[in-house]
């Protein structure tokens, strides 16, 4: 439970960073993958990880090759998200846009009831019924965003495909790869999205400030780590329970540090929803 933990934390961290920031997103979120990748880089020479290419048989049921192609799938997904969450908070509302991307936890839990058969248990799946309800009441505000069908029917369902395969990447990942070479599958998850990110920049010729450098800085020690301890929780918990309690408690870390350190006011369905996702939270460990 630790680990879930210290993943929410770490996932609601890089929020409220982004939550102070109003620097170019293109820039922070770049900046983020370098200082995330050279977290990777540390772990491995550290680790001496880079040397487990070569399985013996029976180390790994899947070699390097696999981690590496899993992990620029992972880095190529994570960007298209983020692009994306950008296009539909334009088009369709920031609320709307947070919740298709938090409910993409959906495809991971299904294909790991499909393919893994990972059952939750009667308890598990009430807690992860609210945690869901939780989710939607946070982010729906119907009288100030209405969406038409239109919209729906691209940027918010290629978000959440896109921010759902990611997660599940993780989970497969955790699933076939040796634990030893997670650093090198973090490396090429954020490498590959520093590479995109950077090519983008240039292509749209966008001016790169100080601010956002540190931002982005500041935001990839937390991007890392939960990636990091977001594995490691599968390990020991099923993703039916590790991905709904991972996204319902980093909502409920936000909106309290919001409303403590930022002043920000709670709708009475705000309230209503921490205490469900509270009540979530307790039924799912």
């Amino acid at each position: 439970m630790i680990y879930l933990i210290l993943a929410t934390i770490c996932s609601a961290s890089i929020v409220l960073l982004f939550k102070i920031s109003n620097s170019n997103r293109y820039v922070v979120s770049m900046m983020n993958y370098v200082i995330a990748s050279c977290i990777a880089i540390y772990f491995i020479v550290t680790k001496n990880t880079l040397g487990v290419f070569e399985f013996s048989s029976d180390h790994s049921e899947i070699g390097g090759k696999f981690v590496i192609s899993i992990g620029i799938l992972t880095g190529i997904f994570f960007l298209l998200s983020f692009i994306f969450y950008q296009k539909s908070v334009y088009e369709s509302g920031a609320s709307l846009a947070s919740m298709f991307g938090k409910l993409g936890i959906l495809l991971p839990m299904i294909f790991s009831i499909v393919i893994w058969r990972e059952y939750p248990t009667l308890f598990q799946w009430g807690g992860i019924f609210l945690a869901l309800l939780a989710i939607i009441m946070v982010n729906i505000h119907p009288k100030v965003e209405q969406m038409s069908k239109r919209r729906m029917s691209y940027t918010l369902l290629l978000l959440f495909i896109f921010g759902g395969f990611g997660d599940f990447f993780n989970k497969i990942f955790q699933k076939y790869a040796p634990i030893t070479l997670k650093p090198v599958f973090l490396l090429f998850v954020f490498g590959t999205a520093f590479m995109l990110s950077f090519t983008i920049i240039l292509i749209q010729k966008i001016q790169v400030k100080k601010e956002a450098l540190l931002i982005g800085a500041m935001v990839g020690v937390p991007n890392y780590f939960a990636s990091f301890f977001l594995i490691e929780a599968l390990r020991y918990k099923s993703a039916t329970v590790v991905f709904p309690a991972y996204s319902a408690g980093s909502i409920l870390i936000v909106i309290v540090v919001s409303r403590i350190f930022f002043g920000e006011t709670l709708e009475k369905k705000d309230k209503i929803a921490v205490l469900i996702t509270v009540l979530s939270l307790y039924l799912i460990q």
